[in-house]
């Protein structure tokens, strides 16, 4: 995959010491799940793993998609960090819920307080 199809589906940026990464396309499955996986670990290394992801143009997340994110969660800990998400719309953090992944993984309305919850 290049970098321009990469770029299409995410894209991150150091915020006040926090990767920040945004998700660009409308479903996170398996294709997108590893593309974001590969570019925030990648990313993180620059943030001590303190990360936070935008979810705001996201609105389908199959099961590869909150695999992804236990998988993120769990990378970040285990070097010292925290991930956080944001920007989810109600039907995904609904699905969070139902899933009790929202006790897992750090859930804010936005950026920053993503970005204060990770610091």
């Amino acid at each position: 995959m290049t970098k321009a199809e990469q770029a299409s589906i995410v894209s991150t940026e150091l915020v006040e010491g926090v990767t920040i990464a945004r998700v660009h396309c409308p479903a996170v499955r398996e294709r997108e799940a590893g593309v974001i996986q590969g570019e925030v670990i990648a990313a993180a290394a620059e943030s001590s793993s303190r990360v936070a992801i935008d979810f705001s143009r996201v609105t389908m997340l199959p099961s590869v998609g909150l695999g992804m994110l236990i998988s993120l969660s769990n990378a970040c800990r285990k070097s010292g960090g925290k991930l956080a998400l944001f920007g989810l719309d109600e039907n995904l953090t609904q699905l969070l819920r139902l899933s009790n992944l929202d006790r897992l993984l750090i859930v804010t309305p936005d950026q920053k307080k993503a970005i204060k919850k990770v610091s």
